[in-house]
Parts: C-alpha cells; sequence; structure tokens
C-alpha cells in the first residue's frame, strides 16, 4: 500500500540519481486518491540564482496535455455529443484527410489512440505562422505514413484534431473549456495555457542542458495557440496533486462526479501494443509484461503493477505523470534538464516498493545503457558517408531562388538575400540559417521555436524554361520530399 513506502528512502535515491545524472532539477510528487504522500522540489528551478524548485514551481508538461485532451472529450462522449466510434464525419462534415475511406471512417477512438496513419508532420507547426484552428485546412493535403488502422504511430496532429472537435462541438474554445470543467472544479488556480503567464509570477523554472562545464539554459517557446491541447499547459506539484487524485477517484471531485466511471474507463483500455521501450535497458528480464497505448494515456504492466501514465519531453522539458489504479496511488516527476530518462523510471522504482521488492535500480542500469547507445551512435557516425558532391555549384544566382514557396499543408516558405546570402524565412520573424549543400540543394536550420535544432535539405527546381517554378524539401522524414510550388506575393493577399 501506498502508506507503506519508505519515502525518506526515495528523498536519498532521488538525490542520488540526480546527482549521478546531473540534472540542474527536479519536482516529483505522490498521492492517493485522499491524501498527498509526498511532494519535493530537487536541485534549481533556476541555476545561476541558485532558487530551488517549490511545490507550486510552475512547469510545462509537454505532451502531458493530451491526457486533459482526452478526458475532455470523455466528457462529451459522457454529455452524448460524441461517440468513440462513430465517425467524426457524422459530427462534423467538413473533416476530411487525405485518403478518402479514412476521412469517412476515422472516429475519435482512432484519434485518441494514434491510428489515423498520421506522423508528427512536425513541419507543419515549426512555422511560426501555425495555428492549430487551421488544423482542418491542413488535413487534406498531409500523407499518412501507414494504413488508416493498421499501426500505432504517435502524432502530435491526432490531438489537434481533438482539441478542434471540442470547439466545434461545444462552441467554447479549448482554453475555456479546459478550464471550466477541469481547473475549476479541482481547483488547480495555478495551472495555466501559456509559459509568458508563468513568468509574469515569481515561482516558474526555466529549461537548462548539460555542458561540459554545468548548465546551459533552454528556451521555453510560449505554445498556447501553436500546441493547443498538444502541449500547451504548464502547472505545479499542488496542483497536478488533484489532477492525478481525479483519476485515482474514478472521476469523484469532492462528492461530484465530474464524469462517470464507465465513460472515464474508455481512456485506460489498451487500445494497441507498442514496443516496451525498457526491455533493452534489462535483457533477459520480463520486467514490463505488457505495453501499450490507449486514449490519451499509455499502458504499463510492470511486475504485475498496472500503470497509466503520459509522458512529455522538449527543451528543458522532461515529465512523467500517471498512476497506479490497483495500488491508489500517483505521481508525477518533473526534471528541467533536457535529455534526462528519470522521469521516466522513477515511478519504476516506487512500484518496487509498492510490491516490496528489491529496487532494480533503473537509474543505473539506464546511465549504463546510454553510455553503450553512446558509443554505438558515435561509431555509426564515423562510419556514415555524407553524400555531399564536394566544390559544386548552384546553377542559378541565388537572387533567382528568391520568392515564396506554398504547400497546402505546411504553408509558406520564404527565401531572401541579405548580404549575398540567402535566407530562409519560415513564418513571421523567423530566419532560417541556410548553407549551400550542393549543386541546387540548401540546407535550412530551423532553431526557433524551442530550439529545435532541426536540418531539413531544400532542392530548387527549374521548368522547362530553366525558371525555378518550385522546391522539394524533406519536410517529414518517414516520407518522401514534398514539392512547395513558387508563387507571387500578390497571390497571396
Amino acid at each position: 500500500m501506498p502508506n507503506d513506502i519508505d519515502f525518506e528512502k526515495f528523498r536519498k535515491y532521488a538525490n542520488e540519481q540526480i546527482d549521478l545524472f546531473k540534472n540542474a532539477g527536479m519536482a516529483v510528487s505522490f498521492v492517493s486518491g485522499n491524501d498527498v504522500l509526498f511532494e519535493e522540489g530537487f536541485g534549481y528551478r533556476n541555476v545561476p540564482e541558485k532558487l530551488p524548485f517549490t511545490t507550486k514551481t510552475l512547469f510545462p508538461l509537454g505532451s502531458h496535455t493530451k491526457s486533459f485532451t482526452a478526458t475532455a472529450i470523455a466528457m462529451l462522449v459522457d454529455r452524448d455529443l460524441l461517440d468513440w466510434d462513430t465517425p467524426i464525419r457524422n459530427y462534423i462534415p467538413k473533416f476530411r484527410l487525405e485518403s478518402p475511406y479514412a476521412s469517412e471512417k476515422v472516429t475519435i477512438r482512432d484519434v485518441l489512440s494514434h491510428t489515423t496513419g498520421l506522423p508528427h508532420h512536425q513541419f507543419t507547426f515549426m512555422n511560426t505562422e501555425w495555428n492549430y484552428k487551421e488544423i482542418f485546412k491542413r488535413l487534406p493535403h498531409l500523407k499518412p505514413v501507414f494504413e488508416f488502422r493498421t499501426k500505432h504511430k504517435y502524432s502530435n496532429l491526432n490531438y489537434f484534431i481533438a482539441t478542434k472537435i471540442i470547439e466545434e462541438l461545444t462552441g467554447k474554445n479549448y482554453f475555456s473549456f479546459i478550464k471550466d470543467k477541469f481547473l475549476k472544479p479541482l481547483d488547480m488556480k495555478n495551472t495555466n495555457f501559456s509559459v509568458e503567464i508563468s513568468f509574469k509570477t515569481d515561482d516558474y523554472t526555466k529549461g537548462y542542458r548539460k555542458t561540459d562545464d554545468g548548465f546551459a539554459e533552454e528556451y521555453y517557446p510560449d505554445l498556447q495557440y501553436i500546441s493547443a491541447g498538444v502541449g500547451n499547459i504548464n502547472s505545479c506539484l499542488t496542483d497536478m496533486n488533484k489532477w492525478f487524485q481525479f483519476h485515482l477517484n474514478k472521476g469523484m471531485v469532492n462528492g461530484k462526479q465530474l464524469i462517470t466511471e464507465k465513460t472515464l474507463s474508455n481512456l485506460y483500455i489498451t487500445q494497441r501494443m507498442d514496443n516496451n521501450p525498457l526491455a533493452a535497458i534489462v535483457p533477459g528480464k520480463n520486467y514490463i509484461q505488457n505495453y501499450g497505448f490507449a486514449l490519451g494515456w499509455w499502458t504499463v504492466n510492470y511486475r504485475g503493477i498496472k500503470i497509466y501514465q503520459h509522458y512529455g519531453t522538449g527543451p528543458g522539458i522532461m515529465f512523467n505523470g500517471g498512476f497506479m489504479p490497483n495500488d491508489d496511488l500517483g505521481f508525477i516527476l518533473f526534471s528541467n534538464t533536457s535529455g534526462s530518462d528519470l522521469p521516466f523510471v522513477f515511478n519504476l522504482d516506487i512500484a518496487d516498493q509498492v510490491l516490496g521488492l528489491d529496487l532494480v535500480n533503473w537509474g543505473s542500469k539506464l546511465m549504463k545503457f546510454e553510455e553503450m547507445i553512446a558509443k554505438m551512435t558515435a561509431k555509426r557516425k564515423e562510419a556514415s558517408v555524407d553524400p555531399q558532391k564536394k566544390n559544386t555549384k548552384p546553377s542559378h544566382s541565388i537572387e533567382e531562388f528568391v520568392g515564396i514557396y506554398h504547400h497546402p499543408g505546411y504553408g509558406k516558405l520564404e527565401f531572401i538575400v541579405e548580404e549575398n546570402q540567402l535566407i530562409g524565412k519560415f513564418g513571421k520573424d523567423s530566419k532560417l540559417e541556410t548553407n549551400h549543400y550542393h549543386y541546387d540543394t540548401y540546407t535550412i536550420t530551423i532553431t526557433h521555436l524551442g530550439g529545435f535544432g532541426v536540418t531539413k535539405f531544400v532542392t530548387f527546381r527549374d521548368n522547362f524554361k530553366g525558371e525555378i517554378s518550385h522546391l522539394e524539401i524533406n519536410a517529414e522524414p518517414m516520407l518522401d520530399p514534398v514539392k512547395f510550388e513558387k508563387i507571387n506575393k500578390e497571390n497571396m493577399k
């Protein structure tokens, strides 16, 4: 039982692991349905000023936002505004995907379980002018990577769809709906949808990445409209404790049933099995019997303990929150250090204590595994052959590459010349580092919106007149390059 967990022992273990993995800071909390069992900050929320984490330090949840969106959908089902297995087109006739068949058949269950076949298409929302409200306009032009319902493929696009469905069926914007139906009833008064709001308080965390001599700050972008319903919620331990108590108590808050237990239970039913990401860390051990995805939650069977959780990752964001329904235990684990996997294994160490078993000591095993992977990656990089053709020149002057190029799914990509250098722009106030690679191919590096540091290949193409007519870019890694047509500015008005 949760009350039997030795949290003093865990505190010592946590401090050891944080030092071992060189985390700038962490926030950790454990709750039962009725009590807060443990909540504490470790390290610093602000390294230069040595400001400690507190129980009210605000931090981004990243993709754990999706658990709120899925729960909001369950509320619509509970109110007969939506059915899990009725095609979305029955409710929203304008809904379309690239596949006519999928367009007619996709249900909200397909969307929430990531079985639409869509990949991330992350290049779409790297455009600084992207807004989640455009999702229905963009979808018909974004190709899937798998046939509809054949495989699980995690994609932010699915939850943009869910976010817009909430708005279409309720007539309220996503932020108002979540605030009125969850944040207010659960008294989550510190939770918000924009890091700009967090930055105006006196207790928020900054994000960091490890360096050879300490930590460097990561940039937290404001994702309110870029990732609405997908990765934009910010919260703290005291508020998130209430979120997991709500789920542990099966939709009941202060004696009021916000969602019926029957409807809510649909969120936790595994829809697709997935590969166990921890199997390679401890080969030959069957610690995790099942690993899959339900509706807004990953489902894990760890040494007989059932766990529902959802992660959140990004620059300076490593979050894992979930609960063990049969053991009346919820957990919140956040690190403000990029690449820290500690939030993904601390809950397993607690599960070991719940079972009364010896600790597997996932942290140490994970570090050894990561060191092995790093060495293998370095060797592969050394052995890889760069396809770049050396000492080549473009077949056109850089001025001929200047212009606006458009794709109906990804938006506008513009090229200008500054100081005899070709510069890319992907949305307002953006500037992409642009370098000649070979022939008429350039690379663009996207560092805005949280320092993605993503590099794409852009190849300019000409028509039979020898005029640049379009470009091709490897926008989605799992698909062939896509075509952006060159247009006149006047046509975009």
